[in-house]
């Protein structure tokens, strides 16, 4: 297994990154309205985005506003699809070991 996908199986099975990723599931989401949705510090939801932003599974947007002032920062999937398949198919792993015990 090549260090990319070791990265990215250690990054995503951290506690807490998975309920980052099931957020983004849902469409992008500011990274205050991520941490109340997760409960996750303000440092571990920092650190946790940051992570998964390097290893090219999150992007950084901007959100759209019509009031003044610098629009928020929002968070999303780069690819959703992918994504959701590379957690489902790690879900069915896990549960076809454990049927073999």
């Amino acid at each position: 297994m090549r260090n990319d996908a070791r990265q990215l199986i250690a990054t995503i099975s951290e506690e807490g990154t998975d309920a980052l990723v099931r957020q983004l599931r849902d469409g992008a989401r500011t990274e205050t309205e991520l941490r109340r949705a997760t409960e996750l510090s303000h440092r571990g939801a920092h650190e946790r985005l940051a992570r998964l932003q390097g290893l090219g599974v999150i992007e950084e947007t901007t959100r759209t506003t019509t009031g003044p002032g610098r629009p928020p920062r929002e968070w999303k999937l780069t690819n959703a699809t992918a994504i959701d398949r590379f957690l489902k198919q790690a879900e069915a792993l896990g549960r076809a070991l454990k049927a073999k015990r």
